[in-house]
């Protein structure tokens, strides 16, 4: 059971980091976030306004977000909303390198977070050309099973390289280039200021959004499912 919440709390804990930088980055460049969610928005038990922003926390805490009105965010430069929408990955890649340096040195550090995000974009590069079966793709399910598994054999060391783990793991998995996630808003946003394109208020991408919002919850739904019933 230990291992359970210690595992939960990291990946919470790695979630609202992840969300917190964006919101600062957003501050910074003098956006207000119209909203702060941990988890999907999807049912929440929390609803509150604190100024402008709407803050959101719900069960779903495989997720989160931060919305920011697309009109203001357009008045941006691509350079400034680039650093709104690499704020969260940024924010843990660094957690996950402090915590590798309290484990193996500063130096070592490094080459670690680099073989995980080697190895995690690897990963995703197999189930993506169709060399990783149906079977062997796992889910949130998986991951906490694991994660406890390596904190069942060690607590102290083994809650660090789990920290490393989930916080390299999320920072990689924002950055690839799907709409909904950080790394979609960069490529799209690079891709329209190539095109000479300074409105991101389209039909078009608004439905991109939606769908592979929706497409990436699906899944997570699936492989959660077949986490549950094939273990």
């Amino acid at each position: 059971m230990i291992p359970l919440v210690i595992s939960l709390s990291i990946l919470i804990l790695a979630v609202v980091f992840h969300e917190m930088a964006h919101f600062a980055l957003a501050r910074v460049q003098g956006l207000v976030p119209e909203q702060f969610a941990i988890g999907f928005p999807i049912k929440p038990f929390y609803k509150g306004r604190f100024g402008a922003t709407e803050f959101i926390l719900s069960p779903w805490l495989i997720g989160g977000g931060v919305r920011l009105d697309p009109k203001k965010l357009d008045q941006l430069s691509y350079p400034r909303q680039f650093l709104i929408f690499v704020a969260g990955p940024a924010a843990n890649f660094s957690l996950a390198l402090i915590a590798a340096a309290l484990v193996l040195g500063p130096v070592d550090s490094v080459a670690v977070n680099q073989e995980m995000s080697s190895s995690t974009i690897t990963a995703i590069g197999m189930i993506g050309s169709g060399d990783v079966e149906l079977g062997q793709i796992g889910g949130p399910v998986a991951l906490l099973r694991m994660t406890c598994q390596i904190i069942s054999i060690d607590p102290h060391l083994g809650s660090l390289l789990v920290f490393v783990l989930i916080n390299t793991s999320l920072g990689v998995m924002n950055l690839l280039p799907i709409p909904a996630l950080d790394g979609g808003h960069i490529f799209i946003d690079g891709f329209r200021v190539l095109l000479g394109k300074k409105s991101r208020t389209g039909q078009a991408l608004a439905y991109s959004h939606f769908f592979s919002f929706y497409l990436l919850f699906g899944v997570m739904g699936l492989l959660t499912v077949k986490d549950i019933f094939t273990h």
